[in-house]
């Protein structure tokens, strides 16, 4: 109910911000994965950050640019002269001015600027590994939903062997070869794969639901994935790959490089405190009782402000300590996660290899499994033993089964966490 009612309020929002719901008569991942940049609400929201941050920097540079004014004023005023014999007053003055300042030398400034483009491309890098996070949460999704199918297939087979074995154990107690309790095994057999499918149903619906919310659908459409993609691949493409190659295409050693780079400028930034300040300001206009009135004078003036810093109490100083701290600390950061990402890497290729080589040999104990059975069927149906190797042989089929869904459901996991750790999952699709 909680997932039903969070779906339809991700498609109520998704409306208002015009995002059309994907229609998809059978989704393959490569769809799945495009749709994800366009349709996922969370993504969109992201990427307004990035656009924040593009004008956060462009507002920095309106700090070094020049500011012009156009100001006009009227007043009126009455001003009394307390001597002797007091006098009064009254005065209009109209003032028409352009006003304009520019600052000449202020390295404050520049760098304010110089960090907002470096903070911008920091939310581009964190957009980016946000979207690839997203698209990682979208694929496990998607094979996760189709190993839910497949295990439901899986148990929809035992069932139709376990109806098979009950009609034969039916027929061997009309022939007096089996025994009544062979029927109820067989009946038991039934009713316990009958109650696994009511449970699957709920599995595989749940995981349904979490793929529609991730692609703003209704929950109530239809929604049809494309079984090839479920298949074991060739072995891991990816082998060979360099550290660094793999550093440069990490959006978060990106994103930890550019904080890196952000912290060292902050810590000059914090210097450029001592240097002094040059400011320029102009302005030219005209002065009159009222407007339009004649006689009317041009005014106008220009200056420029020097200011030295001399003393601050040690602001500036703690800020200077405090930046060089930051900047100490993002240099760890970043070699910390250079080590992760090296390890992640490591472990990625020895899982897939891992992997790949037990599916033969999933597939072969499905092999045998399946000879077991019909062993197992042909002495049953000569009325050699009873029933119960005949269940037994199919409780070892079905998990056969059931674990060779598994491992190839691992196997892709694998190839997707590697596309994942070499910094683009969209590989999986080579």
């Amino acid at each position: 109910m909680r997932n039903a009612l969070t779906c339809w309020i991700l498609v109520v929002v998704g409306c208002l911000l015009g995002v059309t719901p994907l229609r998809a008569e059978e989704l393959t991942l490569a769809q799945l994965l495009g749709a994800i940049e366009q349709e996922n609400l969370q993504v969109l929201l992201s990427r307004e950050e990035v656009v924040a941050a593009l004008q956060n920097a462009y507002r920095k540079r309106a700090d070094l640019l020049p500011k012009i004014d156009a100001v006009g004023t009227q007043k009126r005023s009455r001003s009394v002269t307390l001597n002797t014999i007091p006098t009064a007053s009254r005065s209009n003055r109209m003032d028409a001015l352009f006003k304009g300042s520019m600052p000449v030398f202020d390295m404050t400034k520049i760098g304010d600027y110089k960090l907002a483009k470096i903070g911008h491309k920091i939310s581009q890098e964190a957009y980016e590994d946000f979207l690839q996070a997203i698209l990682y949460e979208a694929a496990t999704g998607y094979f996760t939903h189709l190993r839910n199918i497949n295990r439901m297939g899986v148990i929809d087979a035992n069932i139709r062997r376990d109806k098979a074995l009950l009609e034969l154990a039916q027929i061997q107690l009309n022939a007096g070869v089996a025994t009544a309790i062979d029927v109820t095994r067989a009946e038991g057999r039934l009713a316990l794969d009958q109650r696994t499918r009511l449970q699957q149903e709920t599995v595989v619906t749940e995981s349904a639901l979490l793929l529609k919310v991730l692609l703003a659908m209704d929950p109530a459409d239809a929604l049809s994935l494309d079984k090839n993609a479920y298949e074991a691949a060739a072995e891991d493409q990816f082998q060979g790959v360099s550290l660094d190659t793999i550093l440069d295409q990490r959006h978060d050693y990106r994103r930890a490089r550019y904080e890196f780079d952000e912290s060292a400028l902050d810590y000059r930034k914090a210097w450029w405190a001592y240097l002094p300040v040059l400011d320029a300001d102009a302005q030219w206009g005209y002065a009159s009782k009222k407007p339009y009135d004649n006689p009317k004078k041009d005014q106008w003036s220009m200056g420029v402000t020097l200011t030295i810093p001399l003393f601050d109490g040690f602001g500036r100083g703690a800020d200077r300590l405090k930046t060089f701290a930051r900047k100490r600390a993002q240099e760890y950061a970043k070699e910390n996660l250079k080590n992760e990402i090296g390890a992640e890497y490591a472990l990625a290729l020895q899982d897939i290899d891992s992997r790949f080589k037990q599916i033969p040999l999933a597939r072969k104990q499905v092999s045998l499994a399946n000879e077991e059975l019909e062993l197992a069927r042909n002495r049953f149906e000569q009325g050699l033993t009873g029933n119960q190797e005949v269940i037994d042989a199919q409780a070892t089929l079905s998990e056969a089964l059931d674990d060779l869904v598994d491992i190839v459901y691992e196997y892709n996991l694998s190839r997707l966490q590697l596309a994942r750790v070499t910094g683009e999952v969209r590989r999986i699709l080579d």
